[in-house]
This record gives C-alpha cells, sequence and structure tokens, in this order.
C-alpha cells in the first residue's frame, strides 16, 4: 500500500482488518490543518474484468447510500470514494471516543437506566437507517462509538463488506457473497444470508441484554427446542422492558419487531405517565400561556430559528414530551394538537416527522383527507416513511376505497416486506374489494 492514497489521504496506522480488506487511520493533507479520517481499504478477490464490473458497480451504489445516511449527525459522513489499482476506498469522518466493547465488559451488569437511554439513542439512529430501506447488517458494540459528548454513532455498515468478500468464478458470469454480521449479534435469517430490518433490532436486543447480564451473546443459555434466548432469570429488570427485549430477540423474524421504528416506540411507551381522569389536560380557566400549547412552542421558537435549535422531528418530539403521558379524551385535545404542530410547520415545513404526527392526529379527528395530505407531505419529503403509506392505507380502508388501500399496503411491504399489519390489512381490503365487486 502507499503512503498517501488518491493523492491526499497520508495512512498514520492500522486500526483493523478482515475479510472485507482493512481500515487505516488517516490525515486529509489538501485540507488546512491535515485533519483525521479513516480509510476503509476493500479488496475483492476478482478473477477477470466482468468480476470487477460488478464489483465496481455495486462499490458506486452502496458508497452512494452511506454518503446518503452520512447526512445524520450519528452516521459518519463519506468525504469521498474513489478505485485505485483495482482496489475500492471509503473515506470517512474520523469519531472520536470509544467503542461500546469498553463499557459491557464481561461480568459487569448494568441496569436500565444504563440500557433504555442506550436504546434510545441507538434504535433513533437505526430507525433512520430503516427509514432508508438499508439494514446494517452487523451492529454490535465494537461498531458503536461513544463521543466524549456521550452521544452514540453507528459505524461499519455491512452492505460495504459485501463488495470485499466479492470472490469470482472461473466463468466471470457469476458472483457469490461471504456471510456478512457476527455470531451472537446475528439471527438465524442474516446467517442464512437474508437480513431483515428484524436482523437490526435482534442485534440491538443482544446488546441490551448482554448490558443488563453482564453475559456475551454466546455465552447466553438457550432453549435448545426453540432457539429461544432464556435470559430474564439472569437480570434485574422491569416486566415491561423484559417483555420489548425478548420480542426484539425471538429466533423467528416474524415474531419480532419489524423494524427499530416501532421498537422505538414500544420504548418511549415505557415512560409515559397514566393519564389522570379527573384532571382535564386544558382547562378552560388557565391562563393563556398555559392552555394554548401552539404559543407556548412558538415563543421559544421567536427567540431562535427552529432549524437551529433542533434537527429535522426533534422538535415535535420535545412536543410530544411535553404532554408526557396524555391521552385526549374528546375531540378538542387531538385538536389542540394538531393546532402546536401547524405552528411547528409554520416555521419548518420540510419537517416530515411533524407532518407525519400531524397526520395521525387529523386521522384521529376523522379528517381523512386532511390526513392524506399530511401523509402526502411526509412521503414527498421522505419517500421511504413507510408508516405514512400504512396510515393512508388505513383511512382508505375506512372510507371503503379498497383499491388504494391496496396500493397503498403494497407500497408498505415494498420497503418493508416483514411488516405484518400491512399484510393483514392487505388481505382484508383485498377480500372487501371482492365482496364490492360481486355485490
Amino acid at each position: 500500500m502507499t503512503q498517501r492514497l488518491g493523492g491526499r489521504y497520508e495512512i498514520l496506522q492500522a486500526l483493523g482488518s478482515g475479510s472485507f480488506g482493512k481500515t487505516f487511520l488517516a490525515k486529509d493533507s489538501h485540507l488546512p490543518g491535515s485533519p483525521l479520517c479513516v480509510v476503509k481499504q476493500l479488496k475483492p478477490e476478482l478473477r477477470n474484468e466482468a468480476d470487477l464490473e460488478i464489483a465496481r458497480r455495486l462499490f458506486n451504489t452502496e458508497a452512494e447510500v452511506i454518503h446518503q445516511l452520512g447526512s445524520h449527525p450519528q452516521i459518519p459522513q463519506l468525504f469521498a470514494y474513489f478505485e485505485q489499482d483495482q482496489e475500492f476506498y471509503l473515506v470517512q469522518e474520523f469519531i472520536d471516543g470509544q467503542d461500546l466493547d469498553t463499557e459491557l465488559t464481561a461480568g459487569t451488569k448494568q441496569d436500565e437506566s444504563y440500557v433504555i437511554p442506550l436504546l434510545k439513542d441507538l434504535l433513533g439512529i437505526l430507525s433512520y437507517v430503516h427509514q432508508n430501506n438499508v439494514i446494517h447488517r452487523d451492529i454490535k458494540p465494537s461498531n458503536v462509538i461513544r463521543r466524549k459528548t456521550g452521544q452514540l454513532v453507528l459505524i461499519d455498515f455491512g452492505a460495504v463488506k459485501q463488495i470485499g468478500t466479492i470472490m469470482g468464478k472461473p466463468s466471470g458470469t457469476m458472483l457469490s457473497t461471504v456471510m456478512i454480521g457476527t455470531p451472537g449479534y446475528m439471527p438465524s435469517e442474516q446467517s442464512a444470508g437474508k437480513p431483515r430490518f428484524s436482523s437490526d433490532v435482534y442485534a440491538v436486543g443482544m446488546m441490551a441484554i448482554q448490558a443488563l447480564t453482564g453475559i456475551s451473546p454466546h455465552e447466553l443459555p438457550e432453549d435448545h427446542k426453540t432457539g429461544e434466548i432464556n435470559w430474564q432469570h439472569l437480570a434485574q429488570v422491569n416486566d415491561d422492558l423484559a417483555d420489548i427485549l425478548t420480542k426484539m430477540v425471538r429466533y423467528d423474524w416474524r415474531e419480532r419487531y419489524p423494524s427499530a421504528i416501532e421498537v422505538l416506540e414500544a420504548i418511549n411507551g415505557l415512560e409515559k405517565e397514566p393519564f389522570q381522569a379527573t384532571e382535564p389536560s386544558f382547562k378552560t380557566d388557565q391562563k393563556p400561556e398555559e392552555t394554548k400549547v401552539s404559543q407556548k412552542f412558538q415563543s421559544k421558537a421567536s427567540k431562535k430559528g427552529l432549524e437551529d435549535l433542533f434537527s429535522p422531528g426533534e422538535f415535535s418530539r420535545k412536543l410530544d414530551d411535553f404532554f408526557g403521558g396524555f391521552i385526549p379524551q374528546n375531540s378538542m385535545g387531538f385538536e389542540e394538537f394538531v393546532s402546536a404542530y401547524d405552528s411547528i410547520l409554520n416555521i419548518t415545513p420540510k419537517d416530515y416527522y411533524t407532518w407525519y404526527k400531524r397526520g395521525i392526529e387529523l386521522e384521529k379527528l376523522g379528517r381523512y383527507q386532511e390526513a392524506i395530505a399530511s401523509f402526502d407531505q411526509v412521503l414527498k419529503l421522505q419517500p421511504n416513511y413507510y408508516q405514512a403509506w400504512f396510515h393512508k392505507g388505513n383511512i382508505y380502508l375506512i372510507l371503503e376505497s379498497y383499491e388504494e388501500a391496496i396500493r397503498s399496503y403494497n407500497k408498505v411491504l415494498e420497503i418493508n416486506p416483514d411488516f405484518q399489519e400491512a399484510i393483514n390489512n392487505r388481505k382484508i381490503a383485498m377480500d372487501e374489494l371482492r365482496r364490492q365487486r360481486f355485490r
């Protein structure tokens, strides 16, 4: 390997190696101060020009995906990618911190005050990944770095490793790939070469169980008949969290949460305070600043632009936190939610998550066409946000527009084939459409 790659990246030291290639710490000599970066060298075993062309096409596609994901603050940015001497290179942001291997040590049990924030932070990143129709495929403690600020960063996406494990066939007409993942954190379907979104869910669940028990995944007891992990007796954990974690690591992928998004919703639900029916949420005798949530949040926004205060979706999530466990008992409560979300969208009209939350509240109010329009805004901003397609399907099902419902559910399943509720609801829509046609 030359000391300077791509004419600018000077190699300082090796960081690691594997079947996919090698990783180096480097500095960029073309930028002021020669900042540090990480260079990943991918070395596919190629036998002919046809293999090289397939590897090149795959590399370019996966690099574009990583570049898109790198817009998230907790995923390393991709600075450059290039080919040199029939080897492929990625140049990524250097993350200054320590990986979670240093925290999840054998024999050390963490409590829920550690595990729940870990799950929220990691699942928040992974939700973004899954919304972009990407499966990480190699989530484990060494691929999660904690910055000195405490923020987690998810690194080392398995899809790119695939390029480094390409094995050329003598004919040059076919390629096979080596399985990607790490034993213990990798479920059975991924071992069989069929990873799904729920495969990533399994890996995160195993990390959480490892934290609670102080036991490495491959050492946890297993039911030899069912393949399920028997772990609950090894940790002090409340039943609700234990149920979530157990569902995350079920042997059958169809029995797990379909993606990180659904797990995050379940985890967030753990900390919701029960609604007290004896205390109305919005009292008419309160002062205006107490009754109008939208005014409260607009006031905050006026001090500083929302674009500077929060990342997309974060402001509406803070609105959710403000409401806490409140569950509206009548339409007035839902109207207040809609008003608050409208206030946010007046300032951040490209906040897809707020459009999504607004659509849900309109759906609850029975304002279905407005809800559909809100979900359409979500899909303009995030075309792969399958939850918006799912809610559109549900509305069309209510309106007895069965063909539209089926189209919406088909969109969901194109993005997330494992979403069982969409499968079930599509079947209902198909059955109703058949009945409608034969009336």
